[in-house]
């Protein structure tokens, strides 16, 4: 292990404080009220001196979403690597972004910020090559699962679909659903069920593929309960009642 100077860790100590301060920030500003000015007044540094860590804002945001991606890999992993069935860890997949999503809601807003060309075009060369390294690493994750699915015979995926783009897909759906979500919908007025719908509607989604087992042939809402208790008990423990209530709503047959 390689021993840092004192200078060394204060300068770690003083990059955690910058973007310690600079999510609390945004918490109550938003990312357009964010400013290099707010964040050195938060801390009580010059300006200057968050400009010895940090070039702009964009790239503080850039590195707080490149930390979101390793917690949310954390958790993929998770049920990449649990023994259960290909496809009740493809569904699981969905839970445990949805849990990242309830426990990191401003996180989850950033990432479409830092889609924009202009957000990018502030970026260094660098941060941009490790922002596209995260999200690549968290991709990786979760295609390894089709790959197996079609390895162990589980899935027989369409000759014009990659693993990935298959992933894709099931990443446009739990992303646009939890984009709508995140709004101030009045669901109930409207007769919907969201979240029972998004997740029969994904299991609908994956029997269509005749990916095994088959809605028919598994209980996929006591797994899916299974996964969320056993893997992610200490997430579960930092929701609030709504929330659990909410996420627990998609293990509903």
């Amino acid at each position: 292990m390689i021993k840092l100077t004192r200078k060394q860790r204060e300068l770690l100590q003083r990059e955690e404080l910058i973007l310690e301060t600079a999510s609390r920030l945004m918490q109550t500003h938003g990312y357009l009220g964010l400013t290099m000015d707010k964040i050195a007044e938060a801390i009580e540094y010059s300006k200057g001196t968050v400009y010895q860590h940090f070039t702009c804002k964009e790239e503080v945001l850039a590195t707080l979403c490149i930390r979101t991606h390793s917690s949310m890999l954390d958790m993929f992993e998770r049920v990449v690597n649990c023994t259960a069935p290909t496809r009740v860890r493809m569904s699981g997949l969905m839970l445990a972004y949805t849990l990242h999503v309830y426990l990191h809601p401003l996180e989850f807003h950033n990432f479409q910020v830092i889609k924009t060309t202009s957000f990018k075009d502030k970026l260094s060369a660098e941060k941009k090559q490790l922002l596209m390294e995260s999200e690549l690493r968290t991709l990786g994750a979760v295609a390894s699962i089709p790959r197996e699915a079609i390895a162990k015979g589980d899935l027989i995926i369409d000759s014009r679909l990659t693993p990935e783009e298959l992933t894709f897909s099931f990443w446009a759906m739990s992303y646009g659903g939890l984009l709508i979500l995140s709004g101030d919908f009045p669901f109930s007025s409207m007769g919907i069920r969201p979240h029972f719908v998004l997740q029969n509607t994904f299991l609908m989604y994956l029997d269509n593929m005749n990916w095994k087992p088959l809605s028919s042939e598994w209980d996929y809402p006591k797994s899916q309960r299974e996964i969320l208790e056993k893997l992610f008990a200490p997430e579960l423990a930092l929701l609030t009642t709504e929330q659990y209530e909410r996420l627990m709503a998609f293990t509903v047959a």
